[in-house]
């Protein structure tokens, strides 16, 4: 199919696209991964244990969510206290690209929480 009769069924919105796309190639930006290894002393390990085993999820995820939920909070901290000429709001709107990042790995962490609780 030529880009202009896909972009023409894209923009009709009659039919699904979906079965036009090749999804087998599919990467979703700043989802790459790296592994670090994080020393804990063995009362942070048992708690985080006993925390993600109340959840419903393994630790790996439990240290994930929280790690997300406290950079997401430092972020919004920042963006209410950042002076400017603009709003808190436009400003980040303006330099949207770290707020995506962060908000596509949370969107990450959370979809993979059932699937990891699943293979612990």
């Amino acid at each position: 199919m030529k880009a202009k009769d896909f972009d023409k069924k894209f923009d009709d919105n009659k039919s699904d696209i979906i079965d036009y796309l090749d999804l087998s190639t599919v990467k979703r930006p700043n989802h790459d991964q790296k592994r670090i290894n994080v020393d804990f002393p063995v009362w942070v390990i048992d708690s985080l244990d006993r925390e993600a085993s109340r959840v419903g999820v393994t630790r790996q995820s439990i240290i994930k969510l929280w790690l997300v939920e406290r950079l997401e909070e430092k972020s919004a901290r920042f963006f209410l206290h950042q002076p400017s000429h603009h709003s808190s709001c436009e400003s980040a709107r303006e330099d949207g690209n770290a707020d995506i990042a962060r908000s596509n790995f949370l969107s990450s962490v959370q979809s993979s929480l059932p699937l990891l609780a699943l293979t612990r």
